[in-house]
């Protein structure tokens, strides 16, 4: 969304075909990092549904700790047991 923002703008300024090249890679950047976020999100998501489908049966649910810090919280989450 911010990344069509910019792009309205520099459409809106008349430049079109002869931007400021700054001004292109801002919104190239913006647009990538888009991609890169979706990207890392499906693959989440896929991860997420493998490890569901996959879990034990009666394994005990993870304990999760909450710390909170000065600047935000810290969450624990324990991935393995032995």
């Amino acid at each position: 969304m911010v990344g069509n923002g910019k792009r309205a703008d520099l459409d809106a300024s008349g430049c079109k075909g002869h931007c400021a090249q700054g001004d292109v890679d801002v919104v190239k950047r913006l647009y990538i990092s888009a991609d890169v976020s979706l990207g890392v999100g499906l693959a989440s998501l896929v991860v997420s549904g493998i490890l569901f489908l996959t879990r034990r049966a009666g394994a005990a649910p993870p304990a999760v700790a909450i710390e909170p810090l000065r600047r935000g919280a810290l969450v624990l989450v324990p991935v393995a047991t032995f």
